[in-house]
C-alpha cells in the first residue's frame, strides 16, 4: 500500500477530530429522519500548505498514484508528540508530555524509543497522557522517542490542484518557485 509523501511538508496541520456524519432527510412537514453515515466515527485532519508548484507536482503524483483516492494509502500525521516515555511493563506503557487524543485501537508510529516499540503499534488508551501499547512485554522502558497517529486506510480530498496556467501568470513572468497557498483533507 502506498504511503502519504512526507514531503513537502505542511505549515499546518489541524489536530483530528472526528466526524460522525449522518445522512438527513427533511420530508413535507417540516418532518426529519437521520441515520448514521459510518459505523464508527473518522477520524480526519486538514493539512494547510504553502508550496512551490515543484512540491505540488509531488502531491499531484500521488493523488495519480492512488487514483484520486480510489486506493487506499498509509497516512502518518506529520507532527509527532515528542519526548514520550515508556516504562518496561506488560504491556509497555508510554507517557506523553501532553493530552494525546487517542482512543483505544488507533494505530500510532513510534519512533526513536526502543526495538520493542519502533514502528506501527495499535494501543489501548489508559489516560489523556498515557496509553498502553497492545501485545508488548517488557521492552527495558524508553525515555525518549516521538510518537504520532498513523491511519492504515484513508482518503484524501482536495480542491481541483492547482496548476500553471493563465490565472497563474503561466508563460512571461511565471515563477515556479512563488509560493502558493493550498489545502487537503484527510479521512479515515
Amino acid at each position: 500500500m502506498p504511503s502519504f509523501p512526507t514531503t513537502p511538508v505542511p505549515r499546518l496541520a489541524t489536530p483530528f477530530g472526528f466526524s460522525d456524519a449522518a445522512f438527513v432527510s427533511q420530508f413535507d412537514g417540516g418532518a426529519r429522519a437521520s441515520r448514521a453515515r459510518y459505523l464508527k466515527e473518522r477520524a480526519q485532519c486538514r493539512l494547510d500548505y504553502l508550496i512551490t508548484m515543484e512540491e505540488v507536482h509531488i502531491l499531484h503524483d500521488f493523488w495519480y498514484t492512488v487514483r484520486g483516492t480510489v486506493l487506499p494509502f498509509d497516512f502518518t500525521y506529520p507532527y509527532p508528540h515528542t519526548g514520550i516515555t515508556a516504562d518496561a511493563g506488560t504491556p509497555v506503557v508510554v507517557t506523553t508530555q501532553f493530552t494525546h487524543g487517542y482512543q483505544t485501537g488507533e494505530q500510532v508510529v513510534i519512533t526513536n524509543a526502543n526495538a520493542t516499540l519502533n514502528g506501527t503499534q495499535t494501543l489501548t488508551r489508559v489516560s489523556a497522557t498515557t496509553f498502553s501499547v497492545d501485545g508488548t512485554s517488557g521492552g527495558g522502558g524508553a525515555s525518549s522517542g516521538e510518537v504520532a497517529r498513523h491511519l492504515p486506510v484513508v482518503f484524501f480530498t482536495t480542491d481541483i490542484f492547482p496548476t500553471p496556467g493563465p490565472i497563474m501568470g503561466y508563460g512571461a513572468g511565471f515563477d515556479a518557485s512563488a509560493l502558493m497557498p493550498f489545502t487537503l483533507s484527510i479521512q479515515e
